[in-house]
């Protein structure tokens, strides 16, 4: 009994377990779209169509004499310009080539778009969760013309609207909008947080005049508080007529003094501590 084996050639399957869905599901749009050789020009008119994005416009240079003649293409789509390097037979297949190019490339930034869009969205969210703002609330106007429609998102967040900037896409559009959403909130909550972490400048001490600011008067970096705490302590001895008035605050970018007031020594990169003296009335 004769048996025969048929020979079949078996491609390899790599899977990328790194991949997010969203980049998965563009790669399988990517992967309809770049299935047909011949068919990249057409599927490119309508990725484009698809994301909003302008139609596309091919330039070509020919070389060569007339009967030997080869074609090499730029195609231009959304203010961006995709080139083919190789020259090919026929204007079609030139068309193609660079029609491949920008497809590819298109497929790559929308992915990495719609990654951008899920992180800002999901950050928005999580922060005004726990900050009890509950979710967020996104509303979003169309204008424009009907093949390049223009995109506008707000989002609510407590009792405070955001705008993103103006998109091509529903989706960008969202995306810009808690983009700033994000970002303003959150420098919003680090301003708050440090001006209840600094103390405002309201203290201020009658130092005797007989009470030098001698060398173990001055406060090393860190130990302003400490040096006020043992003026203090002095100040309950008794007073005099004749007394310096003296006012210790948090060291500020770019902060002034009056001019008839002098900068301590007890000062630091933290604390200023600046005096002038007063009469029996003031």
């Amino acid at each position: 009994m004769d048996v025969k084996f048929t020979a079949q050639s078996v491609e390899p399957r790599i899977q990328n377990t790194n991949k997010s869905p969203v980049v998965e599901d563009f790669d399988k749009e990517c992967l309809k779209l770049t299935g047909m050789q011949h068919l990249y020009k057409n599927k490119l008119q309508n990725f484009s169509q698809k994301r909003g994005l302008t139609l596309p416009m091919y330039t070509c240079e020919r070389d060569g004499p007339p009967h030997a003649s080869r074609f090499r293409c730029k195609v231009e789509i959304d203010g961006k310009t995709y080139e083919s390097l190789e020259f090919h037979g026929t204007l079609k297949d030139a068309e193609n080539a660079v029609a491949k190019v920008a497809l590819m490339s298109l497929c790559q930034d929308g992915a990495q778009e719609d990654s951008d869009s899920g992180l800002y969205k999901n950050l928005l969210q999580e922060m005004a969760q726990k900050g009890g703002l509950g979710l967020p609330a996104y509303s979003t106007s169309q204008s424009g013309e009907v093949h390049v429609p223009v995109f506008v998102s707000t989002v609510k967040v407590g009792e405070e609207n955001f705008e993103g900037k103006p998109s091509r896409t529903k989706k960008q559009a969202e995306m810009s909008a808690a983009k700033v959403a994000y970002f303003t909130i959150k420098e919003g909550s680090q301003s708050i947080s440090t001006r209840k972490r600094a103390p405002s400048c309201d203290l201020a001490l009658e130092i005797p005049r007989d009470i030098a600011t001698s060398s173990h008067n001055v406060a090393q970096p860190g130990q302003s508080k400490d040096y006020v705490s043992r003026i203090v302590s002095r100040l309950e001895a008794g007073k005099s007529s004749s007394s310096k008035r003296i006012f210790v605050c948090p060291r500020q970018p770019n902060m002034t003094i009056p001019k008839e007031s002098s900068v301590l020594p007890i000062s630091d990169d933290q604390w200023v501590a600046f005096s002038f003296e007063t009469g029996p009335s003031q």
